[in-house]
């Protein structure tokens, strides 16, 4: 089924590009999706140059600071995360976090910081910089505190610093 979608991803996005104007907004949506679905049907070199070719289409057309050029690095560090690339994924997270400190007007900037943070942490973690890991889980949650944010983050943010407390014998924390 996978590779299904795979390929209707792929001929939305061939659609896209074919649209009037280039098809900026549809493109990187498209291309976003294709690469959701190259990550499940198990190919992580095509879910990351789609992710990456994404990025380029949506910072050329929406600009650097766009909210969608903002979701995607932050896609992008999850990505290398789950790849074991946590050095890479700090370089796509650190970018995103660079486009959201531009912008303190932004609109829903907590929605847009705690899972950075969160995926923050999750890197960190995997490089064994346990002490930077709970530092970026605790950002989150305080983000989270009084906020108007999606709770799930605050619950992916409590349990990677639980998960780092176990790690670091702090089970009473835990």
């Amino acid at each position: 089924r996978h590779a299904d979608a795979v390929r209707t991803l792929r001929s939305s996005v061939e659609l896209a590009r074919h649209l009037p104007g280039g098809g900026e907004s549809g493109l990187g949506v498209a291309l976003l999706e294709l690469s959701l679905a190259e990550a499940a049907a198990g190919d992580p070199c095509a879910a990351e140059a789609s992710m990456r070719r994404a990025i380029d289409v949506v910072t050329a057309n929406a600009g650097a600071s766009s909210p969608m050029a903002i979701v995607l690095h932050k896609r992008l560090g999850q990505m290398l995360t789950e790849q074991g690339r946590p050095e890479e994924a700090l370089r796509a997270l650190a970018e995103a976090r660079r486009r959201i400190d531009a912008q303190p007007a932004l609109p829903q900037r907590e929605d847009l910081i705690v899972p950075l943070l969160v995926f923050e942490g999750r890197a960190l973690r995997r490089l064994g910089r346990l002490d930077e890991a709970a530092a970026r889980f605790g950002e989150a949650i305080a983000v989270t505190e009084g906020a108007e944010v999606d709770p799930s983050g605050a619950l992916f943010a409590t349990l990677g610093r639980a998960q780092v407390s176990t790690l670091q014998g702090r089970f009473e924390e835990a």
